[in-house]
């Protein structure tokens, strides 16, 4: 694997949403040599990052379920509407 340079690692680490604290965590352990600790930091973090998109989803599933009920709601009072519409007209 090509060596990444600490600027480029921590370029990544903040484009991968991690705050101070775990970044300077993750240089510890690196340094201390704790790999196995500084990839379940980092393991850690993709799972929090995971859960908060798996309630991202969740919450955009409700609203198109939402979304459809309204739209077939509406078709439905719009066909009633029509309907009682022509009856009148047919009606008078």
């Amino acid at each position: 694997m090509e060596y990444m340079s600490e600027k480029k690692i921590r370029r990544n680490l903040i484009d991968a949403g991690c705050d101070d604290a775990t970044i300077s965590d993750f240089f510890k352990l690196t340094d201390a040599g704790r790999l196995r600790d500084r990839n379940l930091l980092l393991q850690k973090h993709r799972k929090k990052i995971l859960n908060k998109l798996h309630e991202r989803q969740y919450q955009i599933d409700c609203l198109d379920y939402l979304l459809i009920q309204l739209e077939k709601s509406d078709k439905l009072e719009r066909r009633k509407n029509y309907e009682e519409n022509n009856i009148r007209v047919i009606n008078t």
